[in-house]
């Protein structure tokens, strides 16, 4: 508020205070006292506001030139702060601002100054002169301070831009000599969120990073030059050195471009005068790739040999002109020792070959020892430095010892495998008297397992051509084979099937017994067979055995009984488990209907059903038969009961009642015929009654 309103008002609320009080005294006294009080208080109450107002004048004067002077040198220490970090930014990138910079700074602090804010850009000291101050030009350089901090940031980020993106482009044309990788492209530098020294200093840690990179790799790329100057022959090389010398006076000074120039021309003087020697170089290793792979010796060399050769070929395929003298030379020494390593690993191969063959120490003349097992290849070759000789000398080594290999790898394979191999012919020429090379369990050298045989047996005719090994005799041996074959338990005449099964010879009896019996095989012909009992009824289990006839022999087989609930059972896994939620359902039924069928309705597969009913009838202690394919659960000492009382109180003597009858009225639960029988021939009452024809009679008494 301006002195002069603030006085009008003062003077106004004074006017308004003294009325009040007159009022006040004229109320509660009268109003002669109020004329008195009116005239007595009026006058001090002027007064006392005059002095106030001129106060308040005075005082709001002095408070305006104050903050005036504050908001001064708050803007002037917003200035010192920002031309501080400018410095520092400066000092820590110098490159970037060797130019300055496009701010415009010393218009501001001209500006500053007109307005009393001193501010020396040389000491970066501020101060504060008497000169007029208007707020608003105050306020207005604040803004102008704030631009400022902003477009430094933003003038930051956009010379790393800048910088980043022209030393990327440079790079790129390095590219056939190092790889160019930069940490960062132009995309990557962000503009500060923030106008503080952490933000700046983020982006230059990208600026920094990108530098140690780009002298990095002028480093790498000197160094691949240098190198392939090594490895070439007949180049000017002290044309080469200085340019490799300007590459690393611009890499050191910054200039990245000019360095990137230096570095093509020694590519270029390198290309001119190497390519000649890089194309005989490169066709030297293509050639030797080629002999090794058509000679053949791959074929008994180690597998990695194969992938190490195919590597060193794609290194060499990717080889592309005389800057990769030194990968040249790389190459060559990998191919090199590739070749070399194939040849020990023949070598290798033939003495193992020989030392098995001596091992198993064959007949005489059996195989001969090639030359090639007493010559170090490899030992000769590793000094030959001439490519082409090279190339020549290891296809000669190569074929000796692939020729060594393929006549004694055969021979070698057949001794090593023998002792099995002839124990399948000694089986087979006493079984059938003849053996063929399609009868040995081998897919390859038949005729040489034949033969070595027939080298170390006497009694024995061979055949080359077929190839056949025979004994002279019409057949092989024949012995007999007595097979007793016996029920668990007895119980009625039932049928049991013998059989022998063996290479080139089955046969087969079916016998019946009440309990056991022998069956007696003639002219079983040497070897070994299978031999089993499958019996004809479904109460017993199949049995199987093993013989080897070499003489006479003898073997027993015993066919176990299977219970129902094996029977039932036989497909089903963990039955108990669906059985945990059926045992209360099965119970109801059973207590409701007296026994439990098959063919009744239960909340289950009906192919799970039979199983469950037999397991839930051991559990409980229940007897379960099987009527017309009809599982039947059902309680025996009740059904006995119930037949022995019908025997005592439903028949008369000589009286006869028919089992479906007897079932229908009397019985919980419609057992088959036989189980009737064995109920009734089990009761108190057998003495009293007689079964025959599906009938219950009652004797005389």
């Amino acid at each position: 508020m301006r002195p002069a309103t603030r006085a009008v008002g003062g003077i106004f609320l004074l006017v308004v205070l003294g009325g009040a009080v007159s009022a006040g005294v004229f109320v509660s006294v009268g109003s002669q006292v109020a004329v008195w009080s009116t005239v007595a208080i009026v006058p001090l109450l002027v007064a006392a506001g005059a002095l106030w107002v001129r106060n308040t004048i005075h005082t709001t004067g002095t408070s305006q030139t104050e903050y005036a002077k504050r908001r001064a040198r708050e803007v002037g220490e917003q200035f010192k702060q920002f031309w501080e970090r400018r410095e520092r930014v400066h000092e820590a990138y110098p490159e970037l601002f060797a130019q300055g910079d496009s701010l415009s700074v010393d218009g501001v602090v001209t500006d500053l100054a007109e307005r009393g804010i001193e501010f020396d850009t040389d000491t970066g000291a501020l101060s504060l002169s008497d000169r007029h101050r208007d707020l608003e030009e105050i306020n207005r350089l604040e803004g102008e301070i704030e631009s400022l901090e902003d477009r430094l940031d933003a003038e930051i980020a956009d010379r790393v831009r800048d910088e980043v993106g022209r030393v990327n482009a440079e790079f790129d044309r390095l590219s056939d000599l190092v790889a160019v990788d930069p940490p960062c492209v132009a995309a990557d530098v962000a503009d500060p969120d923030e106008t503080d020294d952490f933000q700046w200093r983020a982006v230059g840690e990208q600026y920094t990073a990108h530098r140690e990179w780009a002298d990095e790799t002028v480093d790498a790329a000197v160094d691949r030059v240098r190198s392939t100057l090594e490895s070439a022959d007949d180049v000017d090389e002290a044309t080469v050195a200085d340019h490799l010398d300007d590459a690393r006076s611009a890499r050191a000074a910054g200039e990245y471009a000019a360095a990137v120039d230096a570095l093509l021309r020694a590519r270029d003087v390198l290309r001119q005068t190497g390519e000649d020697v890089f194309r005989s170089e490169t066709a030297a290793l293509e050639s030797l790739v080629g002999t090794v792979r058509d000679s053949g010796a791959l074929r008994y060399a180690d597998d990695s040999r194969v992938e190490d050769l195919e590597a060193v070929a794609a290194e060499a395929d990717a080889l592309d002109s005389a800057m990769d003298m030194d990968a040249v030379g790389s190459a060559r020494a990998d191919l090199r020792r590739v070749c070399l390593a194939v040849l020990e690993d023949l070598s290798s191969d033939v003495s193992s070959r020989l030392a098995a063959l001596d091992r198993a120490d064959p007949p005489e003349g059996y195989y001969d020892r090639p030359d090639a097992a007493d010559i170090d290849y490899a030992a000769r070759l590793r000094d030959v430095d001439d490519l082409e000789t090279f190339e020549q000398r290891w296809g000669t080594a190569a074929e000796q010892l692939t020729e060594a290999l393929d006549a004694l790898g055969p021979k070698a394979e057949v001794v090593g495998a023998y002792d099995q191999v002839a124990e399948r012919i000694e089986e087979e020429l006493r079984s059938t008297g003849t053996v063929e090379g399609a009868d040995l369990p081998v897919r390859e050298h038949e005729e040489q397992f034949l033969g070595l045989y027939y080298r170390q047996n006497d009694g024995v005719e061979f055949d080359p051509s077929a190839p056949l090994l025979t004994t002279g005799a019409d057949g092989g041996e024949t012995h007999t084979l007595e097979v007793t074959v016996r029920f668990e338990t007895g119980g009625s005449e039932r049928a049991a099937t013998v059989s022998v099964a063996g290479p080139g010879f089955e046969d087969e009896r079916t016998v019946e017994t009440h309990l056991a019996t022998t069956v007696t095989f003639s002219e079983v012909p040497f070897g070994e067979y299978t031999v089993t009992a499958t019996p004809g009824v479904d109460d017993s289990s199949p049995a199987t055995t093993t013989v080897t006839l070499d003489g006479d022999a003898e073997c027993k087989l015993e066919m176990a009984d299977v219970t129902l609930r094996d029977r039932l059972c036989d497909d089903i896994d963990d039955p108990d488990t669906y059985l945990s939620e059926l045992g209360d359902r099965f119970a109801d039924e059973f207590d409701a209907e007296g026994h439990l069928s098959s063919a009744m309705s239960f909340p289950i597969d009906d192919d799970y059903a039979p199983c469950l009913l037999a397991v839930w009838a051991d559990r409980e202690g229940h007897s379960v038969t099987l009527a017309d394919d009809t599982v039947l659960v059902y309680d025996e000492r009740t059904l006995r009961q119930e037949i022995e009382n019908v025997i005592q109180y439903n028949l008369e003597a000589g009286e006869t009642v028919a089992f479906d009858k007897l079932r229908d009225t009397f019985l919980s639960a419609p057992v088959p015929d036989e189980e009737l029988t064995a109920l009734v021939e089990g009761s108190e009452e057998a003495d009293a009654v007689r079964t025959d024809d599906g009938a219950l009679t009652k004797g005389d008494e």
